[in-house]
């Protein structure tokens, strides 16, 4: 999975939000990965060298080119044209690449903005706090326990890092206190231990506003309260209870 970010942009990448035109546009790169913003490359097997470029989120669209140059990029059903397949172009600049078109040679291109970009911090700690119940996500021994956070900045128990796994769009979640990684083996029960490197430590996160959806990439539950704890659930995660605040004035560097 990617970001597909223009470089003289400033950190800006292409994303997909449903609309009735199926129009992509060029936002600011989230704090944390959103689905709006990834995509993934589907090899085609009678192309030797193209790709179709399909969205994470809306797996049925695809970056299409609606004409010829200067039109816009849209995300479309698959219909096997040739403007849906895309080359991918190393330019020799430490990963860069072009996206040029299987119709006519037309190169991706992002027109300049006039929004400041967002660039995303480094690993900080932070306190993660559910949009729905106003408690905090929290370590207890092995257990991942609800916080008020009425000690604030000295509770440690409650404050995690959101460390990225090289390139990938996911993270581990690491308590400030003990170092130990956030998972979801199975079921609803949410722990914490040392980090073994399967998916079950591994978590994406969705924007949603100022929130974020935090999924399994094992398990595909996302964090959230319920009855009176906090669970992994399947499904949802629009839900108040399944969105998640990370505070950042809460970060210790």
């Amino acid at each position: 999975m990617y970001w597909l970010v223009n470089i003289s942009s400033h950190e800006r990448c292409l994303q997909y939000i449903p609309n009735s035109n199926n129009i992509t546009s060029l936002d600011v790169k989230t704090k944390f990965p959103s689905r709006n913003q990834l995509w993934y490359l589907e090899s085609l097997v009678d192309y030797d060298g193209y790709y179709r470029i399909r969205h994470m989120d809306s797996e049925d669209r695809v970056l299409d080119l609606s004409g010829n140059d200067n039109t816009s990029i849209l995300a479309w059903i698959v219909q096997g044209e040739d403007n849906q397949r895309w080359k991918i172009t190393d330019v020799n600049m430490n990963g860069v690449v072009s996206i040029v078109s299987g119709r006519n040679d037309t190169v991706l291109y992002a027109e300049p903005d006039r929004e400041q970009a967002y660039y995303p911090r480094g690993a900080t700690d932070q306190a993660v706090q559910c949009r729905g119940s106003g408690k905090f996500l929290a370590q207890s021994g092995g257990n991942i326990t609800a916080s008020d956070g009425a000690r604030g900045e000295v509770d440690y128990t409650g404050q995690w890092c959101f460390v990225t796994q090289g390139r990938n769009p996911y993270f581990t979640i690491n308590n400030r206190q003990t170092g130990d990684s956030l998972y979801n083996s199975s079921g609803s029960s949410l722990a914490a231990d040392n980090n073994n490197g399967s998916d079950n430590y591994h978590w994406a996160l969705d924007a949603g506003g100022e929130d974020y959806s935090i999924t399994n990439l094992s398990t595909v539950n996302v964090v959230a309260w319920n009855n009176g704890s906090i669970q992994a659930l399947s499904g949802g995660a629009t839900d108040a209870n399944r969105q998640w605040f990370i505070n950042a004035s809460l970060e210790w560097e």
